[in-house]
């Protein structure tokens, strides 16, 4: 039935609506097949703006609830992945009820779920060009900023992780981290959160030698030294190496904090790198 729905010739908010009827009925595990054919319909042309108007705030309210229940049916299933059909209907529904999926963003954010944005998702989003985001990044940044600063100190860095994803590569959100590395003690380290895996950005090697300088907590500096290590990356010597050169004009940096900081990381990475080589032999 989704998948006729997705193919038939049917208005597309009436085939939309229809779905949403059968979800209401449907277990869980049926709903990725209805997701898919969401995916379907909103990805055609008369489909993309099925969802557009005040009038069809409910329907996007309803198709947003069924992502949520197949965001929690897999976080109830220990190891379980976010298939991909759920991860194409997120991705699709984030461009036509932006606020309505950062909605259920801010609501994963703020209850510590985890990953707030599931491994499928999130490198569909990261595939997408900058501007095919950025009407969700701006609906999370103002559904997620008045809590920042008021939340634990995890909750905030999922939230700026969040926000790296939706806004990567965007002139938005590069001059928001521009303005917190300019700020004032709790902005700089946000900044620093924002960037501390971001050291083959252009943007990591200009601001974090001010940040430093600047002043931020140890807990910040020790943040920015371990995003540049491969904890959670397959890595080879190469990608060691090139770890290794983004801190070259760190260590002739005139200021002695900022060098202190590019030797540190990059003793560390050596060591990485001489247990990747004893492995090799």
């Amino acid at each position: 039935m989704a998948d006729h729905l997705g193919r038939c010739r049917a208005r597309p908010a009436d085939k939309l609506a229809r779905l949403v009827t059968l979800s209401s009925t449907a277990f869980d595990d049926v709903l990725p097949r209805i997701l898919a054919a969401v995916d379907t319909i909103l990805s055609t042309q008369p489909g993309s703006q099925a969802l557009d108007g005040e009038d069809n705030g409910v329907l996007r309210q309803e198709l947003a609830g069924i992502l949520t229940r197949a965001l929690a049916a897999a976080d109830g299933v220990l190891g379980a992945e976010m298939d991909y059909d759920t991860a194409t209907a997120a991705v699709v529904l984030g461009r036509a009820a932006p606020a309505e999926i950062a909605q259920i963003l801010v609501d994963r954010t703020l209850r510590a779920a985890l990953p707030v944005i599931p491994f499928p998702w999130r490198e569909l989003l990261l595939q997408a060009l900058p501007e095919q985001r950025e009407p969700l990044a701006i609906a999370y940044q103002e559904g997620i900023q008045p809590h920042l600063g008021s939340v634990p100190v995890q909750t905030e860095i999922a939230a700026l992780d969040v926000l790296d994803v939706l806004g990567r590569d965007s002139p938005r959100w590069a001059t928001l981290i521009r303005s917190w590395a300019a700020g004032n003690t709790a902005d700089r380290a946000r900044a620093a959160i924002a960037i501390r895996h971001r050291w083959q950005d252009p943007m990591w090697r200009e601001l974090v030698p001010g940040l430093l300088d600047a002043g931020i907590s140890e807990q910040s500096v020790t943040g920015l030294r371990q995003g540049i290590l491969p904890y959670n990356d397959a890595v080879d010597a190469v990608g060691l190496a090139m770890r290794l050169n983004s801190l070259q004009p760190l260590l002739s940096d005139p200021r002695c904090v900022v060098r202190q900081f590019a030797d540190e990381a990059s003793q560390d990475l050596r060591i990485f790198l001489t247990v990747f080589r004893d492995r090799g032999n």
